[in-house]
């Protein structure tokens, strides 16, 4: 797989984060979840990340049952703000231009 990844990234594609089980983040605490962002990321880091920036698609696009879930609210790592943005980021894509 190591191969793939290098392969898509050198091509300028982006490789985004999809936690490292596919975990529901509606059956996983805030903290749970974050520990599945990191070591994903730490396997994309080594690939090398392709395009720009970082990407997160949610498992099952399950965004958080909660407030606390869905806004990832304690998380400490380093990731975080990174996180935060490519949740928005995704968000946008998924809502499309705004002028569509």
């Amino acid at each position: 797989m190591g191969a793939v990844l290098t392969a898509w990234a050198a091509a300028g594609y982006p490789l985004g984060n999809h936690t490292w089980s596919h975990w529901n983040l509606n059956q996983a605490s805030a903290a749970e979840f974050e520990a599945e962002i990191v070591r994903s990321e730490e396997t994309l880091q080594r690939f090398g990340r392709g395009g720009t920036g970082r990407w997160l698609r949610y498992p099952f696009l399950a965004e958080g049952d909660d407030p606390a879930r869905r806004d990832l609210e304690g998380l400490e790592s380093a990731y975080l703000e990174d996180v935060r943005e490519a949740i928005k980021r995704s968000r946008r894509v998924d809502e499309g231009p705004a002028d569509a």
